[in-house]
């Protein structure tokens, strides 16, 4: 029977081996470890006590942990509508995310949700994988541009989770 240290052990060749992975790993350094890992976070009335109005664009952040680079390869995420309501998808809404320590930002404008995060549940792969390194700050901007939603009192909130990899390096 596989154990959890089975599966990292694959997990680590895959990765190691991966054409996909292979550009995020840092030259003359030895892979120690990898975990699957996701940051979630949301922004709007949940973070700042105040509805994702239109045209007004709000931002979170969040940092990376210290004690690892993580490698974002899917995003998904969806908006309430009303308090209390269900999550819903809503292309009425842009996102953009900045990696606040080199100040580069993912992407050239902020960019309608579906295109980013996937839809119906499925995440957006992205077609290269990002690096941050650690203790990184990142800055999520939401802007709601759907001024018929809830009254037109705006969004509630954006729920976000950024999926990917940490990787331990030993040296």
């Amino acid at each position: 029977m596989a154990t959890t240290a089975d599966f990292q052990a694959k997990y680590l060749q895959i990765l190691t081996n991966s054409p996909y992975m292979a550009n995020v790993l840092k030259p003359g350094r030895t892979v120690a470890d990898v975990q699957y890992y996701a940051y979630n976070g949301a922004v709007g009335f949940q973070v700042s006590g105040s509805n994702l109005l239109v045209n007004v664009p709000q931002t979170a952040s969040f940092d990376t942990q210290s004690d690892s680079d993580f490698v974002l390869t899917t995003i998904s995420a969806a908006v309430q509508e009303v308090t209390g309501g269900p999550m819903a998808y809503n292309d009425n809404v842009t996102l953009q995310i900045q990696d606040l320590s080199t100040g580069k930002f993912l992407f050239n404008v902020p960019t309608v949700m579906g295109l980013v995060t996937g839809a119906g549940g499925f995440p957006f792969v992205l077609p290269a994988p990002r690096v941050f390194n650690p203790n990184t700050s990142i800055a999520v901007t939401v802007e709601n541009r759907d001024a018929i939603v809830n009254g037109g009192a705006g969004l509630v909130n954006f729920f976000y989770a950024f999926q990917g990899t940490r990787i331990f390096y030993a040296n």
